[in-house]
């Protein structure tokens, strides 16, 4: 769902993936995902109307979980295509904890950690 909403670019779909309390956790601080989503939004609009695009693929290293709860760690790769079809990716290791609530799974945080290489996201299980 979380990559569905990016290549979409839906951020009402966006932000029904997160729990209404969850917490954004980056090197800068933490933030309520309440406070990121207009913020994300935006950016979405701005980039639609430049004729920008984004996708954005996981690949998960360690997944602990139980029928109630998860833990996730891995990469992500978040991909901007410009309207000439340039494609600029980055990458970047992320840790997120889920909890299940009448069937559907939502991420209670993320935290983005640390950039990685091209390199290591291709070193990665896919």
């Amino acid at each position: 769902p979380v990559a569905a909403s990016v290549v979409a670019g839906d951020i009402v779909a966006m932000g029904r993936v997160y729990h209404p309390d969850a917490v954004l956790v980056s090197g800068s601080g933490t933030q309520s995902i309440a406070s990121v989503l207009p913020r994300w939004g935006q950016d979405i609009t701005t980039n639609k109307a430049k004729g920008t695009r984004a996708t954005v693929e996981f690949r998960f290293t360690l997944r602990q979980d139980d029928t109630s709860t998860a833990f996730e760690a891995g990469v992500f790769k978040y991909t901007v295509i410009d309207k000439a079809g340039m494609q600029t990716p980055s990458y970047r290791r992320l840790e997120t904890l889920l909890v299940n609530r009448d069937g559907k799974w939502r991420i209670v945080m993320e935290r983005q950690l640390d950039a990685v290489s091209a390199t290591d996201w291709e070193a990665l299980p896919h």
